[in-house]
């Protein structure tokens, strides 16, 4: 979750750098955050054992030692930070903002 956090900061200070909205556009800013941010949700899922497992191809129960403690409760509160976050704090119009939503739900399912 270190990841994610880490790349949902860039976003951040992507967000606020006025150089960077010279360079890219005001469109092209907020791209980049929202890619950033969608980016950060799919390595905080990729961070889990049991979806590394399940990423990598394996099968998680025999891969995983302790399966009994298979949780997706700290995943999911992570994942609802960073989208409450980039919905909320982020100064992103909410065309754009769509896509992170978008990757959180298909990312969980798949």
């Amino acid at each position: 979750f270190a990841v994610g956090s880490f790349l949902a900061g860039c976003a951040v200070l992507l967000g606020s750098v006025t150089r960077l909205q010279n360079l890219f556009g005001l469109g092209g800013t907020e791209k980049l955050i929202a890619a950033l941010i969608s980016a950060g949700i799919m390595v905080a899922m990729g961070t889990t054992p049991w979806y590394s497992a399940k990423l990598a191809g394996a099968d998680p129960v025999a891969v995983v030692p302790n399966t009994k403690y298979h949780d997706d409760a700290r995943m999911l509160l992570a994942i609802y930070i960073v989208v409450t976050f980039a919905n909320v704090i982020l100064p992103v119009r909410s065309v754009v903002i769509w896509v992170v939503p978008i990757t959180a739900v298909f990312g969980y399912v798949a």
